[in-house]
């Protein structure tokens, strides 16, 4: 009897995660999101706090202001004048973000990458 229990839920619990994926697809179909993967290079610019820039990603002679910078982990935090070679699956934003950083009288303004992965390169 604990067998065919378990059974029985070991197959509810695939047929569960089956939906959610199926939802997350039908949501970004539905929300238009195209998503794309590529190599980038990642620069960091230092904190907002002390005048810094945060995270720009280069993707080709684009170079964009990630929308959701949080996403991307303290680990990334290097300050180079090359930058970091990164993997990302990302979604281009029809706007632009706009940030103030350094001592800059106006906003940057950026155009937008919403991210969704992120890897560091060979």
């Amino acid at each position: 009897m604990e067998k065919a229990t378990y059974l029985i839920l070991t197959i509810a619990f695939l047929s569960f995660l089956g939906c959610q994926e199926e939802d997350m697809t039908a949501d970004a179909e539905t929300s238009g999101t195209h998503l794309v993967t590529s190599e980038a290079l990642l620069s960091w610019e230092g904190e907002y706090e002390v005048d810094g820039c945060g995270f720009f990603i280069t993707i080709g002679d684009q170079t964009y202001k990630p929308k959701n910078e949080d996403f991307i982990g303290d680990s990334f935090k290097v300050s180079s004048t090359t930058g970091t070679e990164v993997s990302v699956t990302y979604e281009i934003l029809d706007t632009a973000v706009e940030r103030y950083c350094g001592d800059l009288p106006a906003p940057l303004v950026t155009p937008g990458i919403k991210l969704f992965a992120l890897e560091k390169g060979n």
